[in-house]
Formats: structure tokens, C-alpha cells, sequence
């Protein structure tokens, strides 16, 4: 149910009295309640300051890049990443479904840039934390903002680019001293990772492992030892490499080892489930990617992630049909925010059941799902998509 719609279920008072606030956007360009205001204090329900908290929908669109991060920065709601710490999941959850500024940010191109840019020009007071704890706890712009970037590396990271991968490291490795003074271990884990008292290596930065690569017959081939990566919070065991298949080397990851804790994935698996037109194939899992599904095993036992199925979508395996146009079962459609390449999917075959635009994809790290088309565009913001058929 829209936030709208719950309001009117509150009362058509509540909901005039909303809407005025928000039309104050078009006049402030920015959030015309805030906490601490006395117009803050007025409000009664929760759903009425999350609708006020979204600009409507033309003056969001007009708001350029690093508008809508500096929004993002100041979003009131922020902080309470710190109270889901331990499952950030329900907190990107939240911000999905909440704050339109948020959701404009991922649709947009050069949105992850822009954040990363913030990101490297925030500036957190640590001696204050060290001195006063407790103020880790109290909303602070500047320290939710650097809490929030962390871990939306760790939540988003398969739609980074390869650039993006390099300045976030690169960011991060300049910021690590900095964490690392940090004198309390519980202040310091909100932004650097400590594990049995020594550091991990961050987000996209690889630890080796012992294990050897096993000989598989699989078009797979390794480039080095295994090493570890953070999948959602969780650290997870890759090989990297090239997987050859239609004829041409694609770089991907292949999973050894590591999973997500049971509760987690059930949190996961019912947040999904629940969305409209989603049906439950499989469960969550960081063995795989969308990529690695429709281009590589179409199966649910498949270890990998592939980053850029470009290449075995232009080999001689696929003829490509077009841009919008009407796919067959078996098709794969990839999913596009302007040129941006965002998702891969394969058309269902057509039953009764499920007619023509249901397709069956994996969710970056979540789960298994068939859905409607309509609804995969909607998810990944997409605004075009292109067709290949298997030769």
C-alpha cells in the first residue's frame, strides 16, 4: 500500500494537513519538516513524516546528482542504521521502499560516484567518540552519512564499476587509519571491520585463503588462490577468473566457500516473497548473480557471479532481437537504466499459469524469483530492456 493510501486510512485531515507540508518542497527545495522543528513535533503519525520526507516526484527528477546526495546526507531517518547494525538488510529495506531521494540515487547513473565523492569529503569528529562514546548513538549527519556509505559498498557492491570498486578502495584505505584510532571496539566496528581481533580486509580488497583450486572441467579458470569478499555483510570465499563459454573469456567469481546466517535468510526470503508479482523459487544465497545464472548454468546449484555478460551476449551463440521488443521463452533479457546494464533474466515458458513477460532471475545475493517484467523493471529501475535468442 502506498503511503498515500495509508494516510487516507488515517484520516482525510491527516492527509490535507500532509500534503501542505509537502507542497512546501517546490518553495525550499528541501525537507520542510525536520526534528527539533515544532511543525515535527505536530506530526502524529510516522507514515505522515515519511511522506513528507519525499519531494514530489517532478521537483525530485529536477534535482541534479549531488542534490540529491546532499539530501540523502541530511535525510532525518538516516541514523537508524545504527539501530538495525546487526541486520543492515531491514534498514536498505526501509530506505527502498521509503525514501524516494534514496531510490532516485540508484536509478540515476552517476549516482554511486556522486556518493562516493560525499564520501570522501565527509568528515567525522573520532576524538569526540573517543572522548564520548555515547555520541555514536545521537543522529549526526556526518557519522551517519560515513556509517551509511560503508555499508551501502557492502549491500550494493555488483553494481559498482570497476572504477567505482578502485575510488571506494582507494577512499577507504586513506580513511583506515583514522578508524583504527579508535580506542573503544565497538565505536571502531561501525567502520572498519574487526574479526578475531585482527583487521579484515575491506569490502573489495581480497584476502587469500589456503585452499587450492580443484581441476574442473567446467570452463572455469583461476587466476590466483581463493580469496575472501564481503557479500551483504558476510564474509564470503571466491576464486577469481575467466569462465569461457560461446567462445569467449568473460572475468567472473567462482564460490568456495561461506554462506548467510539462517535468520538472515529467512528475514530476506520473506521481504521478497511478499513483494507484488514476486513468486519464490529459491532461496538466498552468495554462491551466484543474476549474470551467472541466465548466462552461465541457469541452475540453482551455479557458483558464479559474472559481472558483464556483454561479451556472450555479442558472441555468435545470440542474435540479438532488439530493444523492447516482445520475447520468446528461453530468450535472456538484459535489463538497462539508460546504458547502464543493471540485471539478466530468462523468459519463462508460457502457460496458462504465467503468460507472455515472466521471466526467472537471481537477485544479486538474494534469492531465486519469477516475476513479472514489469515488475524486474521496476526493481532495477530500468528504462529499457534488450533481447538475445540462443542460436
Amino acid at each position: 500500500m502506498k503511503i498515500e493510501e495509508m494516510l487516507s486510512t488515517i484520516g482525510a485531515k491527516t492527509l490535507e494537513e500532509a500534503r501542505n507540508y509537502r507542497d512546501m518542497w517546490f518553495e525550499k527545495k528541501w525537507y520542510p519538516v525536520y526534528p527539533g522543528s515544532k511543525e515535527w513535533d505536530q506530526i502524529e503519525f510516522y507514515e505522515e513524516s515519511i511522506y513528507i520526507l519525499n519531494p514530489p516526484k517532478e521537483l525530485l527528477q529536477s534535482f541534479g546528482t549531488v542534490e540529491l546526495v546532499e539530501l540523502l546526507k541530511a535525510y532525518p531517518y538516516l541514523s537508524i542504521i545504527k539501530e538495525h547494525f546487526d541486520n543492515v538488510a531491514i534498514f536498505f529495506d526501509f530506505m527502498e521502499g521509503c525514501c524516494d531521494v534514496f531510490s532516485e540515487l540508484l536509478r540515476r547513473t552517476d549516482g554511486i560516484e556522486k556518493v562516493l565523492d560525499a564520501f570522501n569529503q565527509n568528515s567525522i569528529d573520532l576524538d569526540m567518540l573517543n572522548r564520548y562514546t555515547y555520541k555514536l548513538y545521537v543522529p549526526n549527519a556526518s557519522i551517519d552519512f560515513e556509517i551509511f556509505v560503508i555499508q551501502f559498498a557492502k549491500r550494493y557492491d555488483t553494481m559498482f564499476s570497476q572504477e567505482s570498486i578502485k575510488l571506494y578502495q582507494d577512499i577507504l584505505d586513506a580513511k583506515k587509519p583514522a578508524y583504527l584510532s579508535v580506542r573503544s571496539d565497538t565505536v571502531r566496528s561501525y567502520f572498519i571491520d574487526i574479526s578475531n581481533g585482527k583487521e579484515m580486509e575491506s569490502h573489495f580488497e581480497a584476502g587469500e585463503c589456503e585452499k587450492e583450486m580443484p581441476v574442473r572441467n567446467d570452463g572455469f579458470t583461476p587466476s590466483g588462490a581463493a580469496q575472501n569478499y564481503d557479500v551483504y555483510g558476510f564474509t564470503i570465499s571466491f576464486y577469481n577468473g575467466s569462465y569461457t563459454k560461446y567462445g569467449v573469456s568473460v572475468y567472473c567469481r567462482k564460490w568456495v566457500s561461506g554462506n548467510y546466517d539462517d535468520a538472515t535468510i529467512a528475514t530476506w526470503d520473506a521481504i521478497d516473497s511478499a513483494k507484488a508479482g514476486w513468486t519464490f523459487l529459491a532461496s538466498s544465497t552468495p554462491k551466484y548473480n543474476c549474470h551467472g545464472y541466465a548466462w552461465i548454468s541457469k541452475g540453482t546449484d551455479d557458483n558464479y557471479w559474472n559481472f558483464d555478460p556483454t561479451s556472450y551476449s555479442s558472441s555468435s551463440s545470440f542474435t540479438y532481437m532488439g530493444e523492447n521488443v516482445q520475447p520468446q521463452p528461453n530468450d535472456i533479457l538484459v535489463i538497462y537504466h539508460d546504458s547502464e546494464l543493471r540485471h539478466s533474466a530468462i523468459v519463462h515458458p508460457l502457460t496458462s499459469q504465467y503468460p507472455y513477460a515472466y521471466i526467472t532471475s537471481k537477485h544479486g545475493g538474494r534469492g531465486l524469483y519469477l516475476t513479472t517484467l514489469y515488475a524486474m523493471m521496476l526493481q532495477y529501475g530500468g528504462t529499457k530492456y534488450k533481447v538475445y535468442r540462443p542460436v
